[in-house]
This record gives C-alpha cells, sequence and structure tokens, in this order.
C-alpha cells in the first residue's frame, strides 16, 4: 500500500484511497473462496 501510494503520488494521481485497497482484497478473497467462478 504505501509503494502504491508513493507511485501514485509521483505520478501526479494523488494517494490511492483505502476503499480501493479494501475493494482489491475482497476481491482476491473471493477468488481464494470460489476459485470455479473465476
Amino acid at each position: 500500500a504505501e509503494y502504491d501510494g508513493w507511485l501514485s503520488t509521483q505520478c501526479g494521481c494523488g494517494k490511492v484511497e483505502e476503499w480501493r485497497f479494501e475493494m482489491f482484497a475482497a476481491t482476491v478473497q473471493n477468488l481464494l473462496d470460489r476459485p470455479e467462478s473465476y
């Protein structure tokens, strides 16, 4: 998360919001829980 924040500020995009990291984590967990649906 720190690297992503640093990288986005280097590109002039501003810091990545926390909810985006949470959404990514939920998506990965869903993939791990239900691999047959991906």
